[in-house]
């Protein structure tokens, strides 16, 4: 079974039980930690915004314990919802790309230093780099689940200015139409009255 991304294959097929015990150690402090660093680095992330994001990055927190914990890639592939939710919570409470990127780089730089700290020297270059690859894995499936929300908004609202537009084109022909024809019987009318021959050209300008 794959994980279909062949750059997860480090998380996918080996474990890391010192990465999951020190995430779990550190959880609680983690989102504290973390929640600090938004309110500090993004003034725009008020109570409500926090209390709703204690629902996702728990569980982004918990699926990389999984992940780390376990060999198996399906475990894996289930890292990615979490962040699935994250990135369509911040999409509704209209945060912008940025400030969700932001987020997660904030959450990676708390990880590391909480992890560093439990485990000390004890974090050789591979934990370093699985750690890295499971908080990149969460980053790209918010940002993708963000940007397709965007990009369905994007073509809702282009819909509807099409047919708006269509609408209004529309309705704008069958007025110019009628002026058209009025001018053109108003024309009619005044070739025949010899003082008001001259005017015609004035109506062809007109037209």
């Amino acid at each position: 079974m794959s994980t279909e991304d062949l750059t997860l294959d480090l998380l996918a097929y080996h474990a890391f039980p010192l990465l999951a015990s020190a995430l779990s150690l550190r959880k609680d402090a983690i989102l504290q930690e973390w929640e600090a660093a938004v309110v500090h680095t993004l003034p725009a992330a008020d109570a409500l915004t926090l209390q709703n994001l204690r629902d996702s990055v728990p569980l982004i927190l918990q699926e990389i314990i999984e992940a780390f914990s376990s060999d198996r890639p399906f475990t894996t592939r289930e890292l990615m919802e979490g962040s699935k939710l994250h990135g369509e919570s911040r999409f509704q409470e209209n945060y912008n790309m940025h400030e969700l990127v932001v987020e997660y780089r904030l959450l990676r730089r708390v990880i590391i230093e909480q992890v560093s700290e439990v485990l000390d020297e004890r974090l050789d270059m591979r934990s370093n780099i699985a750690l890295n690859m499971a908080v990149d894995t969460a980053l790209q499936s918010g940002i993708v689940m963000f940007t397709e929300h965007l990009q369905h908004q994007i073509r809702t609202s282009a819909e509807v200015q099409s047919k708006y537009l269509s609408f209004l084109s529309h309705d704008l022909r069958n007025h110019l139409h009628h002026a058209m024809l009025h001018l053109q019987l108003l024309a009619a009318r005044l070739a025949k009255i010899p003082e008001y021959a001259n005017n015609i050209d004035e109506l062809e300008s007109v037209k």
